[in-house]
């Protein structure tokens, strides 16, 4: 949570939605994203678009001036290059909507859909939403089509890991001055769902959409998800640190209940284990370093989480999964690293 954050306070008469769109170098998808959030079917005067371009280098900008131009309800803000939480976060000062769903400028949604969420919400008197999404590289189709089949409404609590899965409540991040962290490379979805969930843990109401997956996430082998794997190991063993000392402050909260402080605990954990696999697959990193510092941070050793260990997900997250949970125990975690060492000097 940031307490010098600003949101745009003020309601535009109408407006019932704010997307908001970060763009960055993705001019070759951006008219399937622009064409799929402008073929829908509530009123352009009921919704807007933002769009932010964050410096990019191709010719995303004037693709996104001139889809301004040719519709009221899209608005360009153009920024210098700070990363997608900077550009999000340029997005929530401008928007002025009741909800706020967040989009990637190379993903796309579904014709028609932002009607029927928007009625079953008001149906079910709810003031937040959780979507699913779809995965795959084709391309927008405006043929496509979106119906709700299943929904169901969650009295408890629930976090995601995308912001793009959720309606957001304005109001409830305005008033909590809740927004991305631009220190997080790595986890900031994450951690903006959290804070946001930790505010409505109290009045726990939301619409979930169980049949009927309006958002289609590209599958791109230069995404930043892919990035990590290839180049960025020290940025994101440096964001999951980050992140677990943020998660780890919230612990010293006494006006959290004791079951979020326990699922704190564990995201803390998690972050951790997460830095802590990089580090080991990556020869160049001071394993005793690293160690040290998050023994010094107070984040290791943490106790071993046993959810983790899970057969019905996929089969390569199933083996990270049962080859981290013994991380706590330094014995195994300086194991893991010399065998790491050993197979990739051979490979």
């Amino acid at each position: 949570m940031n307490d010098n954050a600003h949101i745009n306070s003020e309601v535009r008469n109408g407006i019932r939605l704010s997307l908001i769109i970060p763009v960055y170098n993705v001019a070759e998808y951006l008219e399937d994203c622009l064409n799929s959030v402008l073929d829908q079917d509530i009123p352009k005067e009921e919704y807007e678009i933002i769009c932010i371009n964050d410096g990019s280098t191709d010719n995303s900008l004037e693709i996104l001036k001139k889809y301004e131009k040719s519709n009221k309800n899209i608005i360009v803000i153009d920024k210098p290059n700070g990363g997608v939480s900077s550009a999000r976060n340029a997005g929530l000062k401008a928007c002025v909507g009741e909800f706020i769903w967040f989009i990637d400028g190379d993903d796309w949604i579904y014709p028609n859909c932002l009607g029927k969420i928007l009625d079953a919400m008001t149906k079910e008197n709810v003031q937040q939403c959780i979507l699913h999404k779809k995965f795959g590289t084709e391309n927008y189709n405006k043929s496509e089509k979106f119906g709700i089949t299943k929904k169901i409404v969650l009295e408890e609590r629930k976090t995601t890991t995308n912001a793009f899965e959720w309606f957001f409540n304005r109001k409830i991040l305005m008033d909590n001055c809740i927004v991305f962290n631009e220190s997080l490379k790595y986890g900031e979805d994450t951690l903006f769902v959290y804070e946001y969930s930790i505010q409505i843990a109290k009045d726990p109401k939301i619409l979930e959409i169980i049949q009927g997956s309006p958002y289609y996430y590209r599958q791109r082998a230069t995404s930043a998800m892919k990035t990590k794997k290839n180049s960025a190991k020290k940025l994101y063993v440096s964001s999951m640190i980050t992140l677990s000392e943020i998660y780890k402050s919230y612990l010293n909260d006494d006006k959290l209940s004791d079951e979020i402080k326990k699922d704190t605990q564990s995201r803390v954990g998690m972050a951790v284990a997460g830095a802590m696999f990089a580090t080991a697959m990556d020869k160049t990193m001071d394993k005793d370093e690293f160690l040290n510092t998050l023994k010094e941070k107070g984040l290791y050793p943490y106790k071993p989480l046993y959810f983790t260990l899970k057969w019905n997900t996929g089969f390569k997250h199933m083996v990270i999964e049962y080859m981290k949970f013994l991380f706590p125990f330094e014995w195994y975690y300086r194991l893991f690293c010399k065998l790491i060492k050993l197979i990739k000097r051979r490979g």
